[in-house]
């Protein structure tokens, strides 16, 4: 391959999870002018990508979840408490820092529970997860939205299966983000099995941009194919 097909190769490699990302905010805002609302979010940085939050507005639209778990706090927890006034829902967010749990607090009319980010260990391998009360596990929760803790090189956030699937509504979804990286994925991969074992078939679906979520939702599901 002479140095000048690499090099274009190599750009349009580079160049495409910038496009896709910038493809998904411009959807998500069509979105939320279509419901009427304002414009707030900044999926840049270390926030929530475009991709992740066009994925929740159309979860919302499509699934209609009565109850919806929201375990790290951020732009999606913002979001979500917006959607909610154009779809009644029930709002559960856990954040472990307490400086970012009160700003967020103070800017939605949701609870935005204090849980402890705790050091447990999976197969061997140290990860962060969150020390959830039992009025939080007990759930039951149609949308369980994975962004928090920090994430682990092996089986990052894997603390969500305190709640997957014991406090997941037979035709409940689950959202993982980041699962660009390793750890989140085999933490997907866990979830989808015992989500399988405890509901029956799932299917998995991947949006992938600047960053990725996997989204898990019961394969009988009609509104999966207008996602």
């Amino acid at each position: 391959m002479g140095l000048t097909k690499f090099m274009r190769r190599r750009a349009a490699a580079v160049m495409a999870p910038v496009t896709d990302e910038v493809l998904y905010f411009e959807v998500f805002r069509d979105r939320l002018r279509a419901l009427d609302l304002p414009l707030i979010y900044r999926p840049f940085g270390a926030g929530a990508n475009a991709s992740l939050l066009f994925l929740i507005v159309r979860l919302i639209e499509l699934h209609r979840p009565a109850r919806v778990l929201d375990l790290g706090g951020g732009q999606s927890t913002l979001l979500l408490d917006a959607l909610s006034d154009r779809f009644p829902m029930t709002l559960q967010t856990v954040e472990s820092d307490p400086g970012w749990r009160d700003d967020l607090a103070a800017r939605v009319r949701h609870d935005v529970r204090l849980c402890p980010a705790e050091t447990r260990r999976h197969d061997g391998h140290a990860m962060r997860a969150y020390a959830l009360p039992d009025d939080v596990r007990a759930g039951p929760y149609d949308l369980i939205l994975v962004d928090g803790p920090g994430g682990a090189r092996r089986f990052g956030r894997v603390g969500a299966l305190d709640v997957i699937p014991a406090a997941l509504t037979p035709g409940g979804v689950v959202v993982f983000d980041d699962t660009h990286r390793p750890g989140e994925r085999e933490t997907a991969a866990l979830a989808e099995s015992r989500i399988a074992a405890a509901h029956g078939p799932v299917r998995r679906l991947t949006y992938e941009a600047k960053g990725a979520q996997v989204l898990l939702a019961p394969a009988a599901a009609p509104w999966l194919s207008r996602l």
